[in-house]
């Protein structure tokens, strides 16, 4: 039995053969949403655990935030989610570093480079601030870039950003 507030089943009694769909394309398509998400939500999970365990100074500020709003002994719910920034912040920096569709870019520099006289030491992370791209340059305005934009933008967005604030706010390798 499906509960009140199951997607697939707000979907199966809503008027979708108004929109051209049958049965099967609706039932393919909640089935795909908590799909798509286990898959990236790991995947940028997995990014995560590599960071902390190359940054224990991250992982330690993470814990301390947690202990700090949760205690010992409560998971975190999304009513903490505005009490925990530097989750927060973990989280985006996470998909700023490593974002689980990748656009064929390098994020961070491999080694130290050379180039034209110019020295980028290796972790060195860059990006375009040109002014013609963004209003701000100077901030660029990320905020969302990994779940895309516009009409293409991840259905998914609100659900995936949800799930990693419980997974990482809730992980704690201590």
């Amino acid at each position: 039995m499906l509960s009140p507030e199951c997607l697939a089943k707000q979907v199966m009694e809503s008027d979708y053969e108004a929109h051209g769909l049958d049965e099967v394309t609706v039932s393919w398509m909640a089935q795909a949403i908590p799909e798509a998400e286990v898959e990236t939500t790991a995947s940028v999970l997995n990014s995560l655990i590599k960071h902390l365990a190359a940054t224990p100074e991250a992982q330690d500020q993470a814990h301390e935030e947690a202990t700090r709003i949760l205690g010992d002994t409560r998971l975190a719910n999304l009513d903490n989610e505005p009490k925990m920034p530097y989750i927060g912040a973990t989280i985006k920096e996470i998909l700023r570093m490593g974002p689980v569709a990748t656009t064929g870019l390098r994020r961070m520099a491999g080694a130290d480079v050379h180039y034209n006289g110019i020295f980028k030491p290796e972790r060195y992370l860059g990006y375009t601030h040109r002014s013609s791209f963004y209003a701000n340059s100077g901030d660029a305005d990320r905020d969302h870039y990994t779940f895309g934009a516009g009409r293409r933008i991840c259905p998914g967005i609100h659900l995936a950003e949800n799930g990693l604030f419980l997974a990482v706010a809730n992980f704690d390798p201590h």
